[in-house]
């Protein structure tokens, strides 16, 4: 296949745009996702910098954290782990499970982020989202983390880890109704995540269940799921 020219496309962490590089890819473009995540990280942090703002909350993604072979297997991630950045450029051409561009642009992001703060006295946070975790939950430690003055450095936000397996056995249990998947293929590895250094601050999550029958109704309501 003929490499063609490289597409910038912004917002590639999200679903629609994650799509539209996955059909760029197959058709032999170059999609730079690093340049842009990296860039548009600095040119904030320098715009607040210009503005005189002290303190700086941002949102990043489990993507700069998991992504670890080295990680002892039986303990749980924390704010030390990183993502591989060696890894995650040595092996994209080989298409090894996790490691691409998304996780070494969000990494590089993160990086900068912290040594910028620290370089132009930012009172810098780090917050990490994960794929089970109540988007309410998520706003709440935000504004928790703005309004502690303590707060300070990496801060990992996880409420579960759970397989799509047992979401669904949840799931199912609470609506049995619907009709589910009977089997599951290529589930991956579940990551296994602490969120204690935010719980200390007084972070709570809502109970899985609560998450799960709020979304099923709010998909009711807004007529994206047909009642059984």
């Amino acid at each position: 296949m003929d490499v063609k020219e490289t597409m910038c496309v912004t917002g590639a962490g999200g679903y629609q745009a994650s799509w539209v590089v996955k059909l760029l890819l197959s058709h032999g473009y170059k999609v730079d996702l690093v340049k842009p995540a990296v860039e548009g990280t600095s040119n904030v942090l320098k715009a607040c910098t210009k503005a005189k703002v002290k303190r700086v909350v941002m949102v990043s993604s489990v993507a700069a954290v998991v992504l670890n072979p080295n990680w002892p297997k039986d303990q749980l991630m924390d704010e030390t782990c990183w993502t591989d950045k060696d890894l995650c450029v040595a092996n994209h051409e080989t298409k090894a499970p996790g490691f691409n561009w998304y996780s070494l642009a969000k990494t590089e992001a993160e990086s900068l982020a912290l040594e910028y703060a620290k370089e132009n006295g930012l009172e810098k946070m780090e917050y990490f989202d994960w794929t089970a975790v109540d988007v309410r939950d998520v706003a709440e430690a935000l504004l928790m983390l703005y309004r502690n003055l303590e707060a300070k450095g990496r801060y990992i936000c996880s409420s579960y880890s759970a397989s799509t397996s047992v979401l669904i056995e949840k799931l199912r249990s609470l609506y049995p109704n619907h009709n589910y998947p009977k089997q599951i293929s290529g589930e991956g590895f579940v990551y296994k995540l602490s969120s204690e250094k935010l719980r200390k601050l007084g972070w709570k999550n809502r109970p899985l269940e609560e998450t799960l029958v709020d979304t099923i109704e709010d998909y009711y309501e807004k007529g994206l799921l047909n009642k059984p």
